[in-house]
């Protein structure tokens, strides 16, 4: 493609600079052509917009790929009976309709759910998690509670972050959710509904700890602990 200024008479190509075309000598409009840099330009520019997305498509896969390490404390034997006398304690006052308020430690949790998920459905086993649910931790600090959940998808281990708080209202139990993260990728605040209701389908088989939850009426997260009362 020629470049320069194009004669709107006879349509002949005359170099820039030229003010009356040199075939027909009709005066130019001193307007350059810039059809092939613009071709050009337009070429290198989608070639660029293409490099940004794969850039950021790898780097969000990589964001969802890496992991979030538990840091919730995990406790021992000891640890997980007592939560679980707690629980017990808890969920008989509340059917006596008795006051009672216990503080469940993050080692007794962790240490339960480590538990739950050993014995997670297989395939000699009807267990009562979902099939492919490698580990739930959960940490406790003030006014804020994360539960992190580790999926295996094969070789591959995923992880799922929930970070809100725990309320006790008038139509029971609640989770108001401030964060959801698939690794380290944050992700909209309508895949936190997603990712909720799959934690609640994991305990769909927990009936006495499901039941708790809707009879307490007092959550208070502080560091390490979460103070459950029923009345």
């Amino acid at each position: 493609m020629p470049e320069g200024i194009k004669c709107k008479s006879c349509k002949e190509w005359n170099r820039v600079g030229t003010i009356y075309c040199h075939s027909c000598g009709e005066k130019l409009i001193q307007k350059i052509s810039t059809r092939r840099h613009g071709g050009s330009f337009i070429f290198y520019l989608r070639g660029f917009l293409r490099l940004l997305i794969g850039v950021a498509g790898i780097g969000s896969l990589g964001l969802i790929l890496w992991p979030v390490q538990p840091s919730g404390a995990i406790g021992d034997l000891a640890d997980r009976k007592k939560f679980i006398e707690q629980v017990a304690d808890l969920s008989e006052a509340a059917d006596r309709g008795q006051r009672s308020v216990a503080a469940l430690k993050e080692a007794g949790l962790n240490s339960y759910l480590a538990y739950l998920v050993e014995q997670q459905a297989g395939p000699e086993s009807p267990g009562v998690l979902y099939a492919g649910t490698a580990g739930l931790n959960v940490t406790f600090t003030p006014n804020s509670l994360v539960a992190l959940i580790i999926g295996a998808y094969g070789p591959v281990y995923l992880t799922y972050e929930i970070q809100g708080l725990p309320v006790a209202g008038e139509d029971g139990f609640r989770f108001d959710m401030s964060r959801v993260r698939l690794g380290h990728l944050p992700l909209p605040d309508v895949m936190g509904d997603i990712m909720v209701k799959r934690v609640a389908d994991m305990f769909s088989k927990m009936e006495r700890e499901k039941a708790l939850l809707n009879k307490i009426s007092k959550f208070q997260v502080e560091d390490g602990r979460i103070i459950a009362g029923v009345k």
